[in-house]
């Protein structure tokens, strides 16, 4: 994966291990990357907005570099976020994260209604790799079988889009 042009130096260590790893053909089959900038700086230093902005387009350079590699076809990437952030103004619970998954075998723009946890998560990971579960709690969780086709149809790389400084929400629709 290379940096593009203007792309924020904050976001390239995870890009730059995991194009490492792809470059030297040793891709895990299990990778866990973290996004350090998820949380205001304390002091308050840093506003929310640039943290959100900068963790979006680190995420989009993972995600390209994963679907441009030869290993696309056997990947999928689950995108959460760490803690519930209880921002989300509706009739239901706060005490819910988004989850994204992106894949070959992923149905693309496929919204799915069934009710998930960082579980769930785990257990679907665990039957991607052929393991057991670690405990009562994952053996017990619902896998998010809904989300995965049997045969790749996602094969289309991504393209991380490089984010304004100051970005309209509305603009990126």
């Amino acid at each position: 994966m290379r940096a593009k042009s203007g792309a924020n130096p904050r976001l390239l260590p995870p890009a730059r291990h995991l194009n490492g790893a792809v470059g030297r053909g040793v891709f895990a089959r299990f990778t866990y990357i973290t996004l350090w900038r998820d949380h205001p700086e304390e002091g308050g230093r840093a506003k929310n907005e640039p943290l959100v902005r900068d963790n979006d387009e680190a995420t989009g350079l993972v995600v390209e570099a994963v679907s441009r590699s030869r290993w696309w076809k056997e990947t999928a990437v689950f995108i959460v976020q760490d803690d519930p952030a209880g921002n989300f103004i509706d009739h239901v619970s706060a005490h819910r994260i988004p989850c994204l998954v992106v894949g070959a075998h992923v149905k693309r723009g496929h919204i799915d209604p069934h009710h998930y946890s960082f579980p769930s998560i785990l257990r679907t990971i665990e039957m991607i790799l052929g393991l057991e579960p670690l405990s009562r709690y994952d053996w017990g969780a619902t896998p998010m079988t809904d989300c995965f086709a049997a045969r790749p149809g996602n094969k289309a790389p991504f393209d991380a889009i490089k984010l304004p400084t100051r970005a309209d929400p509305r603009s990126l629709r």
